[in-house]
């Protein structure tokens, strides 16, 4: 397995570790004449978040896309930039890119949302990652279960997780801890 893959095209810089989604981008990318000609994209993956954001790319020449594989990652939100399914069909992602290519073209994926959380949310969020369990949380803040209960459903809603197993998953991620950092 690769470090960091950062690959330029003509047009594009890819952070993408599989070879098959890199090779299916640039691809699609060589069939494409971007309207505007000094529009530049970045594809990348959750895990190359960090190392993108550290680029400081000027957002008004750069379009920072986001390949999701079926959460959204609504939290990372501190950038502009725009979410595609990584298993969308080549026709779809060809519009994606002639859509946002487009001089000062918007898109319905570009993230505009912002996640803000309270003290008590970033607490329970950070005690559910670490593996405690809703009557453990209430006990240690001393609310009542149900308030815990209802407390959780309300960051599975803010958070955009599909569900319980999704939220879980996103707990875990080294991403999202990052995030919750500096949240």
């Amino acid at each position: 397995m690769m470090n960091i893959v950062q690959e330029h095209t003509l047009n594009a810089e890819l952070w993408i570790d599989d070879i098959f989604i890199r090779q299916g981008l640039k691809n699609i990318l060589a069939d494409i004449v971007f309207e505007d000609d000094k529009a530049r994209l970045v594809f990348f993956t959750a895990n190359h978040f960090e190392a993108v954001k550290k680029q400081n790319y000027d957002l008004n020449t750069y379009r920072l896309v986001l390949l999701i594989d079926g959460h959204l990652y609504q939290y990372l939100n501190d950038i502009s930039l725009y979410r595609l399914p990584v298993d969308s069909d080549v026709a779809s992602i060809k519009q994606f890119i002639i859509d946002i290519t487009r001089a000062g073209g918007n898109h319905e994926n570009q993230s505009d949302s912002n996640i803000s959380l309270t003290a008590r949310d970033k607490y329970i969020l950070t005690q559910l990652g670490e593996g405690r369990t809703i009557f453990e949380i209430s006990a240690l803040l001393n609310l009542h279960l149900k308030t815990i209960y209802q407390a959780r459903q309300n960051l599975i809603k803010k958070l955009g997780c599909s569900g319980l197993i999704d939220f879980q998953g996103i707990l875990q991620a080294q991403i999202f801890r990052n995030w919750l950092k500096h949240a």
